[in-house]
């Protein structure tokens, strides 16, 4: 038995993928001077991959649930094709609805060559699909790899498919060396392997830190059956205070800690 949705639960989903709709494309324009640096065989990918990121800044969870409901895509899968996907589905709920939302943005690729594309630039970037597996197997160079060449020949025998050279280690004398002996490698098995080299990016560093104050931890002593002999005394301290002020206070069975912060100190007890 089929039942016919309601306008109810038409209105909702149709909003949201309107609203998606629209990110997406505002999402674009705001990199128009981007786009237009990419390589021309790549620009279409990369307003892909810019509708593809406007859609995954929001929750998604609760319209795919109402998609799920219709018998509609999820958009689980839309990263090959992220507009012509909304496009698709939006296509759908109108004519569900009886309404018309207006001319739908052109996508830069469909469900044909988004695909196709995705599987090119993929394997342009990282070699040839494997013949036993689904996935390419990058490995991060470790230090010996510039000394040891046992080591690239193992790898590359095991299957390595990428090399990842990460500049922020080592110098470029062991890149070259670790890139050389994969080369020696190549012959020797028969297998070719990419190189990828990951330049270093601005790294935080701490300075030193302005000492605001200090942490006392005490305890009280105990006896031998764990009762307490002597209790423990708590001080209040400034920063910049050598010895502790004359208001003193004992705690008589808890460990205490006393906590300076900026000019004026904080007990507390632990």
């Amino acid at each position: 038995m089929t039942t016919t949705p309601t306008s109810r639960q038409l209105e909702r989903p149709i909003a949201q993928l309107a609203t998606l709709r629209k990110g997406a494309v505002e999402f674009e324009r705001a990199y128009d001077a981007e786009i237009e640096k990419v390589e021309p065989g790549h620009r279409d990918s990369a307003r892909n991959f810019l509708h593809y990121l406007s859609i995954r800044q929001h929750d998604i969870r609760s319209l795919q649930q109402d998609l799920g409901a219709l018998g509609l895509s999820s958009l689980g899968i839309l990263e090959p094709h992220a507009l012509a996907s909304l496009n698709s589905v939006i296509a759908i709920l109108e004519q569900l609805s009886g309404k018309d939302f207006g001319p739908a943005p052109e996508p830069p690729v469909d469900f044909r060559s988004g695909p196709l594309l995705l599987r090119d630039h993929t394997r342009a970037l990282l070699g040839p699909e494997p013949r036993d597996r689904f996935v390419r197997i990058m490995v991060t160079m470790p230090s010996e790899a510039a000394s040891d060449a046992q080591l690239v020949q193992d790898l590359l025998i095991a299957g390595m498919d990428v090399m990842r050279v990460n500049c922020a280690h080592d110098g470029p004398d062991a890149w070259f060396a670790m890139v050389e002996n994969l080369r020696r490698a190549e012959q020797l098995v028969g297998r070719s392997c990419r190189v990828q080299a990951d330049l270093a990016g601005p790294k935080l560093r701490t300075g030193a830190i302005q000492a605001s104050g200090r942490v006392k931890r005490m305890a009280p002593d105990r006896d031998v059956f764990g009762r307490v002999a002597r209790p423990a005394r708590i001080w209040l301290t400034t920063a910049a205070a050598a010895e502790p002020s004359p208001r003193m206070f004992d705690s008589p069975s808890r460990s205490s800690a006393v906590c300076s912060s900026g000019s004026l100190s904080a007990i507390g007890l632990v």
